[in-house]
């Protein structure tokens, strides 16, 4: 138990420092692009040396895969994230690091079991999972919408871009005022401009449907909004 525990310590150290430096590898203290440099260089004999470069790739995807392992077996655990009928297994340490929401939440004080709502279990356990690996799986337009309003929730913007670039990308004539509905109630600009384009480039196919119908009844300002965006572009 004594060298499991070590194991684990000495990867989540890795795991935030990553998560805090990863950003600045590339970038000089002006924020401008470095260029490559080699991986070493030959130094006075009397001197220290140390690598140019402390990560790579590899390294990262190693890191990630161990972290997904400590996830998925739980060892260690010292909270359980409940949503509906399933009950995650998690360490506060990394929720801590990883969230603003869970930041506060562990800093005020907390039980050791926090219930997830408004999320069903599949986007849970995929945000958790991201929380410790940066990773996710393949999404479907469902899932994405699911997971970002998850990601949003909880304040893990770098979760949330990935699923609004993904919403954007599978966005159909079907789902586009829904995703509008979306963007609009997590005050997303970005990502309501972006839809609102979409809308505006396939307008003749989704004024067809009963959804767009239903959007124009029961979100008549943002109905107005998108309208407006219609107009002012047509001119």
């Amino acid at each position: 138990m004594g060298e499991y525990k070590f194991y684990f310590l000495v990867i989540l150290a890795s795991f935030l420092f990553i998560h805090h430096t990863l950003r600045e590898l590339n970038t000089d203290k002006n924020g401008n692009k470095m260029s490559e440099q080699p991986d070493y260089e030959f130094q006075n004999p009397n001197s220290s040396w140390k690598p140019t470069s402390a990560l790579n790739v590899e390294s990262l995807l190693n890191l990630s895969s161990d972290m997904k392992a400590i996830f998925k077996k739980g060892n260690l655990s010292d909270i359980v994230l409940v949503c509906e009928n399933l009950e995650i297994p998690a360490h506060k340490l990394i929720l801590f690091a990883r969230s603003p929401v869970f930041t506060r939440m562990f800093t005020e004080g907390t039980e050791n079991r926090i219930l997830i709502s408004d999320v069903n279990q599949s986007a849970a356990e995929q945000l958790v999972l991201f929380m410790y690996t940066g990773r996710i799986n393949e999404l479907s337009y469902s899932t994405a919408s699911d997971l970002y309003a998850a990601a949003d929730k909880y304040a893990i913007l770098e979760l949330k871009a990935i699923c609004r670039q993904a919403i954007i990308s599978l966005l159909t004539i079907s789902t586009a005022t829904e995703a509008l509905i979306l963007a609009d109630t997590h005050n997303d600009s970005e990502m309501k401009m972006r839809i609102t384009s979409y809308i505006f480039s396939n307008i003749k196919e989704i004024k067809e449907t009963e959804k767009w119908t239903v959007f124009l009844k029961e979100h008549s300002k943002l109905g107005t909004e998108v309208l407006s965006f219609i107009i002012n572009h047509l001119i």
